[in-house]
């Protein structure tokens, strides 16, 4: 197993460090065009392939809510015909008051359920002929992500086999609508159930889909579950994996720490140091920060733990340390994961300069209070101390 991760590691590595001529005449190599382009580029490190969301300034009538929630009241035990005495009265409601988009795909996604995908489709289509149409901008949809998120979570888990095809039916519609964008949350709702069946090739193909479809936020965590499952899988796909998520993401920062996270979680460290000093890259506080994110989407502590076993190698700062005890204390702390927090907390005790852990106390001090565990005596003594 070592000397396979090895052999994976050394042949990545050495693909990016590759010239683009050299790229093009090595047929033995991986083609990472596009990682070898943003390597090349004078693209600041922090630059990231987003796309800037307006927070939404759209309230739902209290009314028009009441008589929504109304409508849809006890709707997973619907009968077919009370579907259609939904869809009669939600059309009626469009009638009378401006009715948010979140409703509208809720509805379908209800009416996917227990008329198929046609119905639940003309639901979405009739919605969109008369909200806007063409001068919708899925950026000013009346939609947030969650609510996305609920509404293709609620196909999984109830159309059985068919599941997945219905609900990427579904997706699309959305986006080609308008009424959204792929979100990184959504789409790893699909590709985790894909990798769930150990389907990885058919991972990286729908990644490589939409990625490129249309415009797109950061898209991560994702990335880094078809890239470590890629890696467990073989060297072939993982080749393939690198090269697709690479060419649909163009931020060099982004690019290094999704793959040194798979590093970190297979404790490749001495391999990831390797990686950075063959691409003459340091990392810095925005690494820590975006490694950081990626945990907490992933909600894989696996990540952090490792990178702070091997802290002195990676040369973290305490600031950085703080930041990753801080994201690792959010993760057990909302999984109510007392074990988890009281590691941390022996970690942090034996820090040699504990003021500049400060922040790291509180808030453990906050997690231990939210959950009800039992304080211990030394972290009780310091919150005082703190607290002051």
């Amino acid at each position: 197993m070592v000397t396979r991760n090895l052999l994976k590691f050394n042949r990545v590595s050495g693909i990016l460090s590759l010239s683009r001529s050299q790229v093009s005449m090595d047929m033995h190599r991986i083609p990472v065009k596009n990682f070898e382009k943003a390597m090349s580029s004078q693209a600041s490190r922090n630059e990231m392939t987003c796309v800037r969301w307006k927070k939404h300034g759209w309230t739902a009538d209290s009314m028009v809510k009441d008589t929504f929630n109304e409508i849809m009241k006890g709707s997973r035990s619907f009968t077919r015909a009370e579907v259609q005495r939904a869809i009669n009265h939600f059309n009626d409601l469009k009638m009378k008051a401006k009715v948010p988009d979140f409703m509208a795909v809720k509805l379908a996604s209800v009416v996917t359920i227990h008329l198929g995908w046609k119905e639940g489709e003309k639901v979405l289509e009739m919605h969109y002929m008369t909200h806007g149409a063409e001068l919708r901008f899925a950026g000013e949809a009346s939609l947030m992500d969650e609510q996305v998120e609920g509404a293709v979570r609620r196909i999984f888990d109830n159309m059985g086999g068919d599941a997945y095809e219905i609900a990427r039916h579904f997706y699309c519609r959305l986006i080609d609508l308008r009424l959204c964008k792929v979100k990184d949350c959504v789409f790893r709702i699909f590709i985790l159930d894909l990798l769930k069946k150990n389907q990885v090739k058919k991972a990286i193909e729908e990644f490589d889909y939409f990625s490129h479809y249309g415009k797109h936020g950061s898209l991560s965590s994702t990335a880094f579950f078809v890239l470590w499952s890629a890696f467990k899988k073989n060297d072939e796909l993982f080749q393939e994996a690198v090269e697709i998520i690479n060419g649909s993401i163009e931020s060099r920062l982004q690019q290094i720490c999704i793959l040194g996270s798979v590093f970190l979680m297979e404790e490749l460290h001495i391999q990831f140091v390797d990686f950075l000093r063959k691409q003459n890259y340091n990392i810095s506080t925005e690494d820590v920060e975006f490694i950081c994110n990626l945990t907490r989407k992933c909600k894989k502590p696996a990540i952090l733990e490792s990178f702070m076993n091997a802290h002195e190698l990676f040369k973290l700062t305490d600031k950085s340390r703080a930041r990753i005890y801080g994201s690792l204390i959010e993760i057990h702390g909302k999984a109510n994961n007392l074990t988890g927090l009281l590691k941390i907390w022996e970690q942090v005790v034996a820090e040699k300069n504990l003021n500049n852990f400060r922040v790291v106390i509180l808030k453990l001090g906050h997690f231990y209070k939210c959950n009800n565990f039992s304080v211990p005596t030394d972290m009780q003594y310091y919150l005082k101390q703190y607290r002051e």
